[in-house]
């Protein structure tokens, strides 16, 4: 565990198998207070972290496994192990102290670092903290760190950022630069997936994620998309399952682009892949080619 930051508040509960947070229900009741809330433009990310403690439950891995797509083995996938984090990062942005609205938070990339694989039926501590606004040409982004221990040593790390479309805090520190890269989708995808509009609810099941857009067409329009969409974390998980990480430590990356409406098509290709260097590969649209995961497999540092 890492120490808490100076004036820091631990909320710490435990319990068994991480029960899904329906995250329906947690926006129908912040609904009202959500579409009032505004920015607090002076205000800080609160100092506070949260944590739990799980044991790895071989039939819900097996569950989540099956729905990525990934061989289940003893070696649980990154993609549930974020899941741990999740309904923890959930309960930090709906606090009433946390200045920005949940509402409208876009899940624009995610570092997760594996320094070995972690087993079905060990005990994992993941606490949960939030970091620094930051300023974005689109608004404000802040990162929600997460850390996994098994018997007082970490397993893994994982940043995932958020953006608040259209929101500023003038808290907010200077702006990251942006390594950006033009996407040009191959002739010939290895893969194609064939992904129905099921797939929201069938991976909302196994991940805890019931955000509405994701399951409800009526939900989605109300967000401005034409059609239900498909969680981003369903597709980085199942593209790295395809993309087969090596057996030890790795640092997964996913970069978020254009969501997947569904139904739809999409390709899945790999685009380098060197011995020791850092193995690139996308999913992407069929009709259109533009991108909707651009992700990456790295040997720890």
């Amino acid at each position: 565990m890492r120490p808490e930051p100076a004036g820091g508040v631990m909320t710490k509960f435990t319990r068994g198998v991480p029960q899904p947070i329906n995250t329906g229900a947690v926006l129908g009741k912040t609904l009202l207070r959500q579409f009032k809330k505004r920015p607090h433009s002076s205000a800080h990310m609160p100092i506070r972290s949260v944590e739990s403690t799980t044991t790895l439950d071989p039939v819900e891995v097996a569950a989540f496994h099956r729905v990525v797509e990934a061989p289940v083995t003893d070696a649980v996938h990154p993609g549930y192990l974020h899941k741990l984090g999740f309904p923890l990062a959930m309960q930090l942005m709906t606090d009433p102290g946390f200045p920005l609205p949940l509402l409208g938070l876009v899940h624009i990339v995610n570092r997760f670092s594996l320094h070995r694989p972690v087993l079905i039926g060990e005990t994992v501590t993941t606490s949960v903290r939030i970091g620094q606004a930051r300023k974005h040409r689109k608004g404000t982004e802040f990162d929600v760190l997460v850390t996994g221990d098994v018997d007082g040593g970490t397993v893994f790390e994982e940043t995932a950022t958020y953006l608040a479309v259209g929101k500023h805090l003038s808290s907010a520190e200077a702006e990251r630069e942006e390594a950006r890269s033009e996407f040009e989708a191959p002739g010939v995808p290895s893969s194609i997936w064939k992904l129905p509009r099921s797939i929201g609810p069938t991976y909302a099941k196994v991940s805890g994620d019931y955000n509405p857009i994701h399951l409800n067409p009526l939900a989605a329009k109300a967000f401005g998309f034409p059609a239900s969409i498909a969680h981003g974390m369903y597709t980085a998980s199942r593209a790295l399952s395809a993309a087969q990480a090596p057996a030890g430590g790795y640092v997964w990356g996913a970069q978020f682009a254009k969501p997947v409406i569904l139904p739809a098509r999409v390709g899945f290709g790999v685009f380098d892949d060197h011995e020791g260097a850092a193995r690139r590969y996308a999913v992407w649209s069929v009709k259109n080619g533009k991108p909707h995961v651009l992700g990456s497999i790295a040997p720890l540092s």
